[in-house]
């Protein structure tokens, strides 16, 4: 099997790293969008993909992907094109490594193998997971930067998630999509694939199910390890470069962007420039996590300001309410009363 292709910072997948297995997404992309008026050849356009190449062991980058699937996007004519993207990933194109996951022993394995290995499944949503009263609630972000792309690639991944949730249950679940988008004039496509439930004008995007679903046995599950015949490499870093610094933003909020520049063994205006590339910065990225993590800690988790104050490092509780009405627009007990 062709090696991944890296190269840069340590730690971080970029934009033109070669890491994604993507001849799956080609194929299903290229068989949706063909049908719904675009052109194979200008499907290609500017993606540096050649067909006759492409093989189950070739990677591609995110950037080529992403050039693909806006060329889809552009010349496809039917709104549904992702969700059928997504289904089709699940179904005709599902990859061997997505189809030994049937074996795992539950859907609580199966998705930490999904995200071990996320380039081989959601190479441009990331996926953080939360636990809210008795449910597990994945909040969705953005990975590759490609603001314009997000959409369309938030419906395709949730539809093969769905699609794919369904067939290993070998039923339906209590699995729920919220978006942050108003309410689309296409709203029976996102009941078709992602289900009646669906929501919209939520504070934040996310996936949320019950702990209990989480651990229902699969029908297929076996004892043996589900990726041992699977030709896989489990040394890649599994964070983008807008992954990592929304998780330090998080997780060590005192650190710059030298700090972090440093840690990834380049200069801080390589970093500035890198992030550039995603049409980001690194003060944005930090505001994008910490609204999130604002969102989860009071509208879902329901804490109160201290509790709040301490999660989010913040050092007094009237600067903890300014905090949260710049980050959000609400203060803290209108975010509370937010969400049921």
């Amino acid at each position: 099997m062709a090696l991944p292709n890296r190269t840069k910072m340590n730690g971080v997948v970029s934009l033109t790293d070669k890491v994604v297995p993507a001849y799956y997404l080609i194929s299903a992309a290229i068989e949706v969008a063909v049908p719904r008026g675009a052109n194979k050849e200008k499907l290609l356009r500017g993606t540096g993909i050649f067909l006759e190449q492409l093989t189950p062991q070739s990677f591609l980058s995110a950037r080529q992907c992403l050039t693909l699937l806006a060329n889809v996007q552009s010349q496809c004519n039917s709104k549904d094109v992702s969700f059928l993207i997504g289904k089709s990933l699940a179904d005709a194109w599902q990859s061997p490594f997505l189809q030994s996951l049937e074996h795992a022993r539950n859907l609580n394995c199966a998705s930490k193998l999904m995200f071990q290995y996320r380039w081989h499944c959601f190479p441009f949503i990331s996926f953080r997971p939360y636990r809210v009263n008795n449910n597990i609630v994945w909040a969705l972000e953005n990975t590759m930067g490609s603001k314009k792309q997000f959409s369309f690639l938030l419906e395709m991944s949730l539809s093969m998630l769905v699609s794919l949730v369904k067939q290993w249950l070998g039923k339906r679940t209590d699995l729920m999509c919220h978006l942050d988008t108003g309410r689309p004039r296409n709203i029976s496509d996102y009941e078709t694939y992602l289900g009646l439930n669906t929501r919209f004008d939520s504070p934040i995007s996310s996936v949320s199910i019950s702990e209990q679903a989480m651990f229902i046995d699969f029908p297929n599950a076996n004892n043996v390890s589900v990726i041992s015949d699977i030709d896989i490499n489990t040394d890649l870093p599994q964070q983008s470069l807008v992954d990592l610094v929304r998780f330090e933003a998080i997780n060590m909020p005192t650190k710059s962007q030298l700090d972090i520049a440093t840690e990834l063994g380049v200069s801080s205006a390589t970093l500035k420039r890198s992030l550039s590339e995603y049409g980001t910065s690194f003060r944005a990225l930090q505001e994008q996590a910490k609204r999130q993590q604002a969102i989860i800690l009071l509208a879902l988790q329901k804490l109160n300001n201290l509790q709040g104050a301490s999660r989010m490092s913040v050092n007094d509780l009237p600067n903890f309410r300014r905090t949260i009405k710049r980050l959000t627009g609400y203060t803290p007990s209108e975010l509370r009363a937010l969400l049921p």
